[in-house]
């Protein structure tokens, strides 16, 4: 039982790995379309976009708060990532708002909620379906 559950666990990550993959590739193409930069919101270590912001900035992000990008014009970017950030929030709807106003495109990518790293983790305070998100955590 364990080894199916790692499996299925090992399973999501890989199709994790490869959404993040596909999305960098989307952003980029359209950054290069509207020659404006890419803001990733949430960025933490990952060394992708022109602008890498994060709550908790540490190698070389700079500060933000994807409940209020205020420090940032309307549209001023061409995409906002937010990868693996939403399900963090406290009020996903007003980050998405907010990456809404700052950029062209948003692209988010959240856990899919069929595989166990979604709601395992207690960071996670959403689950995310197509249709609709689920508190789990307060």
């Amino acid at each position: 039982m364990l080894r199916l559950f790692l499996i299925w666990f090992g399973i999501g990550w890989l199709l994790e790995e490869q959404e993040k993959t596909d999305a960098e590739a989307e952003a980029r193409t359209l950054a290069k379309e509207s020659q404006k930069p890419i803001i990733n919101i949430g960025a933490k270590q990952n060394p992708f976009g022109d602008v890498r912001c994060d709550i908790n900035p540490e190698c070389g992000t700079t500060f933000c708060d994807a409940h209020d990008m205020s420090q940032y014009r309307d549209k001023e970017f061409s995409v906002a990532m937010l990868s693996h950030v939403v399900e963090h929030l406290d009020d996903p709807d007003r980050a998405i708002a907010e990456a809404q106003r700052i950029a062209d495109n948003v692209i988010i990518l959240v856990p899919s909620p069929i595989f166990p790293q979604s709601w395992l983790m207690p960071q996670h305070k959403w689950l995310i379906f197509p249709d609709r998100k689920v508190r789990i955590r307060a």
